[in-house]
């Protein structure tokens, strides 16, 4: 996330609140975009897809940071099956 912020010239934060954890693009206050690891939240990673900000590698590193020990290759099955 660090990264993508710096390519953007932006800051990033970590909100945590229950079992979600929000990644947060910022720009000064204002909040640009965040990312919620969600089945709803596949429009979320496909818009910053879209838009250039990151790349379908960059966000299976940001799933491996925040599930270490999970298997990638089991989670993109898990989301075939959810689309």
């Amino acid at each position: 996330m660090q990264a993508v912020a710096t390519r953007h010239g932006l800051t990033w934060a970590r909100r945590i609140w229950g079992e979600t954890v929000s990644l947060e693009l910022l720009d000064g206050q204002r909040e640009v975009f965040s990312l919620q690891i969600a089945p709803r939240d596949f429009r979320d990673i496909h818009e910053l897809c879209r838009r250039g900000l990151v790349t379908g590698g960059e966000c299976w590193q940001l799933y491996e940071q925040k599930n270490p020990g999970y298997a990638t290759p089991e989670a993109a099955a898990k989301v075939l099956h959810s689309l």
